[in-house]
């Protein structure tokens, strides 16, 4: 090719982005040689190579994510971390997606001051997707290098949980919730509220309970059917694979979840999400976050079991923890479905009476009859939930 300094070319068609992306890489580095400008045009996709130095952010953070295949939940937090540590060298919540690779150097990075665990987060976020640019040779340094270490005390070991391992019984576990849950309900709107305490009943990330919602809205429920369970993807399932942690279906949490379905039609998930993280950051910053709600599951439900009635195994499956080894997954493949009914049944009455939603708990222990009479139980009063 005779190339000169004002040569364009122009590779049209509709690619797949990796191949795109393949063709991109090897090319790159004698067009570049010959200072060739090229774009890449496939429907809706240009890439452009430039300079690195004049290379955008938010073209290169959108190759990581592509590359990554990163979860939609993971984008977001991404996305999120670049916002805040460019937050000082752009003028508004979106342009800093047209800051150049060469405007962020170390004084920039120096210049977001990390206070706390999720500033942590966010600086450790942009050093992983700068060091991949590095090594895939699309930018010369990553300007995070010697100033991350710094602040390592901040590092998040333990999610923010209202202090639960500092709890000593249920007594303790009921006062502080129910304060918590007093806090909340006045402050936010009631739909947000009880997604809230949905989300603290069943267990999940919170991309997990929105995978659940989805799951049940999509199904033709039968309330006589006490059984009923909806599969979801969790954190644990391989990409590409299909949904495989199966999850019960109530009719409490059904009616719950129906009562809200405006909320969940008219909002996006990462609206909802964005809001409630909001709120906790303005009222309970370094105390809880949505993710704690699994310790505080995991803590309570061991004070108000008090019977033992459930074993270790059964209460990590409620929150998808495998205890088994790999071998052993092989072989043993009970889900313990029924104990995570009986450990929803029992946690959702206590949920439900510390958040003040005391029809919702009658309606729990409605269910419970129906349950004991479907599994040829006698019903008895002091079992219930």
């Amino acid at each position: 090719m005779d190339a000169s300094n004002d040569q364009k070319v122009i590779l049209s068609g509709s690619f797949k982005v990796e191949t795109t992306y393949e063709i991109f890489m090897k090319m790159a580095v004698f067009f570049k040689d010959n200072n060739i400008n090229i774009v890449v045009t496939g429907g809706e996709q240009e890439i452009t190579n430039q300079r690195e130095n004049d290379r955008k952010i938010g073209e290169l953070l959108n190759l990581y994510i592509i590359r990554r295949n990163l979860k939609k939940w993971t984008r977001m937090s991404y996305i999120t971390a670049f916002k805040n540590v460019l937050k000082n060298i752009s003028s508004d919540s979106e342009s800093w997606k047209d800051v150049s690779v060469g405007q962020i150097n170390r004084e920039v990075i120096e210049k977001f001051n990390v206070t706390n665990g999720s500033e942590y987060q966010y600086l450790n976020i942009v050093n992983s997707v700068f060091s991949w640019l590095v090594r895939e040779e699309i930018v010369d340094y990553n300007p995070c290098t010697k100033h991350l270490h710094k602040f390592k005390k901040f590092s998040q070991g333990v999610r923010a949980a209202l202090n639960c391992e500092k709890w000593i019984d249920d007594i303790e576990a009921k006062k502080i919730l129910t304060e918590f849950f007093k806090k909340v309900k006045g402050q936010i709107d009631i739909s947000m509220y009880r997604f809230l305490v949905l989300h603290f009943i069943l267990g999940t990330r919170i991309s997990e309970t929105f995978n659940y919602i989805d799951a049940v809205r999509n199904i033709d429920y039968d309330e006589n059917n006490v059984l009923t369970t909806v599969y979801i993807k969790t954190k644990c399932t391989k990409n590409g694979a299909d949904a495989d942690f199966r999850m019960p279906v109530p009719d409490f949490i059904h009616k719950m979840i129906d009562t809200d379905k405006v909320l969940y039609s008219k909002k996006s998930h990462e609206t909802v999400i964005s809001i409630l993280r909001r709120f906790i950051a303005k009222n309970f910053k370094d105390e809880f976050c949505l993710h704690g709600t699994r310790a505080i599951f995991r803590t309570t439900i061991d004070f108000i079991d008090k019977d033992k009635a459930f074993g270790k195994d059964e209460k990590e499956a409620y929150i998808n923890h495998k205890t088994d080894s790999y071998v052993q997954n092989r072989y043993h493949r009970n889900d313990y479905l029924i104990p995570r009914i009986e450990i929803m049944c029992k946690y959702a009455s206590f949920v439900y009476e510390v958040s003040g939603l005391i029809e919702e708990k009658n309606q729990t222990e409605a269910y419970v009859e129906k349950l004991e009479k479907r599994l040829n139980r006698p019903s008895s009063k002091k079992d219930q939930c």
